[in-house]
């Protein structure tokens, strides 16, 4: 039986880790270019100490991680624990680390005051989607998700929006 761990990771200690961990995340999602500044993943978590990650770790290996922030505030006004991404090296997949990283995530979720967690998946990731609902998770309906990508952002930030609402 593997020895299955989780805990959250330090940003200075875990760099190795974490470069390691974000550069298989690009390769998987077909990324063009891959990061490969040392230590960019832990330097920008740093720097925005909202973002935290969960790293799982297996027979001593780490394999998975998963990103989130707390945010504040929801319909209730509670926190809600937001989980903005969950991966699991190939390899380790169906290995139990995706599951350990979500229950760690509730727990933390409970224990932070938060009344919900939310996430999203692509649309095209079955697999993904199995396995929230297998958790208990609800597919949501009633939201629209939106993006601004760099050219927008920068064009909103120097004032360059079309509408004045």
């Amino acid at each position: 039986m593997a020895d299955l761990r989780v805990r959250l990771a330090d940003p200075a200690a875990d760099r190795d880790i974490l470069d390691h961990l974000f550069g298989e995340l690009q390769r998987d999602y077909g990324a063009a270019e891959t990061v490969d500044a040392p230590g960019h993943v832990g330097d920008t978590l740093g720097q925005h100490p909202g973002c935290e990650v969960l790293l799982a770790e297996c027979n001593g290996r780490t394999v998975g991680f998963a990103s989130f922030s707390i945010i504040f505030p929801n319909a209730d006004l509670r926190p809600i624990l937001y989980l903005r991404l969950l991966y699991v090296e190939t390899g380790a997949r169906s290995s139990g680390a995706g599951t350990r990283l979500m229950q760690c995530l509730a727990d933390l979720a409970v224990k932070r005051g938060c009344t919900r967690m939310d996430w999203t998946t692509d649309t095209g990731n079955q697999r993904a989607q199995a396995f929230y609902e297998r958790l208990g998770g609800t597919h949501m309906t009633h939201t629209v998700n939106y993006r601004l990508n760099a050219d927008a952002l920068d064009a909103l930030a120097q004032g360059d929006g079309t509408s004045e609402e």
